[in-house]
């Protein structure tokens, strides 16, 4: 219910014209359907069944509230020592609707005055005395801010696709992230995301980002501060742009296609490189949990991060050291963030080809190494650092046969679902991936390395090449350059390649099976 609550919000906002009356819609809307719950009532859409309750208590409460008219900018109001009787009735029509809009998205500077004037009757000394200004000026902002509403009524500028389609922004940090994970957990919301959308091709003012999200500026307002206090905006003046590399399906889609001729074009002379890094994993008998989809995954991944760091070193491109201080104890940069439709989510062209990478400390022993991809999900819908340390914890604490804490206990259908776990000879639970000695990591490294050259000794002048035609051009306003913009033709190269060696028959995939690639290391 809660994830619809963005939604009805706006839905409500617009029905009610009003915040207050907006948000106590939602609250009756969520009470009644949670008394349907509570009944037994059995919901299949529940968020259809949502709006329709919204819609009904909404016309409930039309047969028994009188409308209230919020502001009346008409010449005969000019008069500014006036004070307007706020249970005034009035017909209820579209242009109050258009003025309890209108309302919503001035500026804090102009609306707190509209507000206390009309809808808590205050008089102007009252006012300048409450918010420390002068007569004058009150007066002189209460009939600016009246002229703003009518030119914003006239105008009815309309809402931009992302008041009612939403785009989805998935941030790529490079660093080390703040005390609070800043900044992946500042951008976690929908209106978060797409303010950072609409502000990133040009600057925009606060009022315009209300408008073209369909929020009042009220809320907007703490939002856009809080993202240019974690320097993901950055302010000229009165207007405020995203100061960081975003791109579009259709710009990394473009990318992979490119991938693909790519490999295409030199896989031969690879498949062998690939073929023997797998014996020479499996005469090792570290990797004894894996099979070869599994090793060649591992292998892949290795030569990826390897290939990265050469063309990092070659291009010269920004480096850890190189990244600023961030606030809050941050050392980061945003290497790129992903724009997809969520109305089109399901249909991603980038849902085969995503890999999650991440490298924790947990009960101070262990370092755990994994991904996501096509063929392995991880046992977690919404990967954050707090789910992987308290999963791969109670990995670990099986695997040392320590007793489990019991509100961990729900994981573990779904990790021997998904291959982490299994159920041995004796029916004991056993972790089903490598769990190794730092000793043994040095010798996987030390594999991977011999390996990172030959593939490098290989391609190098045809990589390097590939890697120039299909860089991005970063714009002028993004004032730290992301390694991505050189990285973007290779960044899903280790999937690219897998994708490559089902198709010529080097592994097969089973169906319906999980290939999780995980590693912890004491």
């Amino acid at each position: 219910m809660l994830k619809s609550a963005d939604l009805l919000y706006k839905m409500a906002f617009s029905k009610t014209g009003n915040s207050d009356d907006a948000e106590d819609l939602v609250q009756e809307t969520f009470l009644c359907t949670l008394k349907e719950i509570n009944k037994g009532t059995d919901i299949e859409n529940i968020k259809a069944y949502l709006f329709k309750v919204l819609h009904n208590r909404f016309n409930d409460s039309l047969r028994v509230k009188k409308n209230k008219m919020l502001i009346n900018y008409d010449d005969n109001f000019h008069n500014t020592d006036a004070i307007i009787d706020s249970n005034t009735e009035l017909k209820k029509t579209n242009e109050a609707i258009a003025i309890r809009k209108e309302l919503a998205y001035l500026s804090n500077t102009y609306r707190e005055i509209l507000v206390q004037f009309y809808m808590h009757g205050k008089s102007i000394n009252e006012i300048a005395k409450n918010l420390n200004l002068k007569s004058d000026v009150v007066k002189m902002r209460l009939c600016r801010g009246r002229e703003k509403i009518k030119k914003g009524v006239a105008k009815m500028d309309s809402y931009t696709d992302n008041s009612f389609y939403p785009d989805s922004l998935m941030l790529l940090m490079s660093g080390s992230s703040g005390m609070n994970n800043e900044p992946l957990s500042v951008v976690l919301g929908s209106i978060e995301q797409n303010l950072l959308i609409l502000a990133y091709d040009s600057p925009l003012t606060i009022q315009d980002l209300s408008k073209k999200i369909g929020v009042p500026m009220a809320f907007i307002e703490g939002i856009v501060d809080k993202l240019v206090r974690n320097e993901l905006m950055d302010v000229n003046k009165n207007k405020v742009q995203t100061n960081f590399l975003i791109v579009d399906e259709k710009t990394i889609s473009d990318k992979i296609d490119a991938q693909k001729m790519f490999i295409d074009s030199h896989f031969n002379e690879i498949k062998p490189l690939l073929e023997n890094l797998i014996n020479d994993y499996q005469k090792t008998n570290i990797f004894r949990n894996y099979d070869k989809v599994q090793l060649l995954l591992y292998g892949l991944v290795s030569l990826h991060r390897s290939a990265c760091k050469h063309l990092i070193d070659t291009f010269k491109l920004l480096s850890y050291d190189d990244f600023p201080d961030r606030p809050y104890g941050g050392k980061w940069i945003i290497n790129y963030a992903k724009r997809t439709k969520k109305i089109d989510k399901e249909k991603s062209h980038l849902s085969g080809y995503f890999i999650r990478e991440s490298t924790i400390d947990t009960l101070n022993k262990v370092t755990t190494e994994l991904w996501d991809h096509p063929f392995g999900k991880l046992p977690w819908l919404e990967a954050t650092d707090s789910n992987i340390d308290n999963t791969m914890t109670l990995l670990y604490r099986i695997y040392k046969k320590l007793d489990i804490e019991p509100l961990s206990l729900w994981q573990i259908p779904e990790l021997i679902n998904l291959g982490f776990i299994k159920i041995n000879s004796n029916n004991e639970r056993a972790v089903n991936f490598p769990i190794i000695s730092s000793s043994e990591y040095a010798q996987i490294m030390t594999i991977n390395q011999v390996y990172a050259e030959k593939y490098i000794n290989i391609l190098d002048v045809r990589l390097i090449d590939f890697v120039k035609e299909n860089a991005i051009v970063c714009p002028k306003h993004i004032k730290i350059e992301p390694p991505f913009t050189f990285l973007a033709g290779v960044k899903e190269m280790a999937l690219t390649y897998m994708f490559k060696a089902i198709e010529t028959g080097m592994v097969s995939i089973e169906e319906g099976r999980n290939y999780p690639v995980c590693v912890i290391v004491e």
